[in-house]
């Protein structure tokens, strides 16, 4: 159960749930034909932006979200799944300062924590009312992780296709689309895509596009930028993750 944990928390990240996880807390079939016919509606008021409007938004995009040095902000992601009616669904909270430091953790339905400092990574989990540290053997996976969301937060998209193709839509809002350059990573992952907020200073929504219908969506909630982070809250040497001050927290 532990190693099922430790990797949902992983895959919070990039939308690749491992193990039975996925199910927990969704509901029965039959599937999503309403949800499909929404989206398609969604899709087809929107408009592919053309090469040079696409380098026009990545600049705009870069300046804006560059100007983050760090963040802190609620999510509630949702994994949708063809077999089950209702998507599953976990909360949690994501803190991050440049450069290389980010807390991510799970609060519902069960609580774990993922700490990235520079080059050192700790994962914690509650069982039974107690806080363990994990043994981590996929350091390298994280890391790599970490950095791409990195990338994604702070907009710095331009010079990166060689990892992703970049297209992007306009429609009620902006969508970025990156589409994975790399086969294997495309076996577990078509497409991320970037939903801006109206003004497109920010990241509203992260929706993770897998091989089939099947698809997360990570969106972001009271989300406050700049503040004064205590380097405490990123400590991967205590025995348990360091608690967050009230005053941080507090929308």
């Amino acid at each position: 159960m532990q190693v099922i944990r430790t990797w949902f928390l992983i895959a919070c990240l990039v939308g690749l749930i491992l193990g039975n996880t996925a199910s927990a807390g969704a509901a029965e079939k039959p599937g999503r034909k309403g949800l499909a016919k929404e989206t398609a509606a969604v899709r087809k008021s929107a408009h592919k932006l053309s090469p040079e409007e696409l380098a026009q938004l990545l600049e705009r995009i870069e300046k804006k979200l560059g100007k983050i040095q760090s963040l802190y902000t609620d999510f509630i992601q949702e994994k949708h799944l063809e077999i089950f009616t209702r998507p599953a669904v976990a909360k949690g909270r994501c803190i991050f300062q440049n450069p290389g430091k980010m807390r991510f953790e799970i609060i519902e339905p069960f609580q774990s924590v993922l700490i990235v400092n520079d080059k050192a990574v700790a994962k914690y989990e509650l069982v039974e009312g107690k806080w363990q540290k994990l043994q981590s053997s996929q350091q390298q996976l994280v890391l790599l992780i970490i950095d791409h969301i990195t990338l994604w937060l702070q907009g710095r998209l331009r010079g990166k296709e060689d990892i992703y193709a970049i297209s992007a839509e306009k429609g009620e809002t902006t969508k970025v689309i990156l589409t994975p350059r790399n086969e294997g990573f495309r076996k577990h992952l078509t497409a991320i895509e970037l939903v801006m907020n109206r003004d497109e200073s920010g990241i509203r929504q992260i929706i993770l596009r897998e091989p089939g219908p099947d698809y997360t969506v990570v969106t972001f909630i009271n989300d406050r930028r700049n503040l004064a982070i205590p380097q405490e809250v990123f400590n991967t040497n205590s025995p348990e993750p360091p608690p967050i001050p009230d005053g941080l927290a507090a929308p």
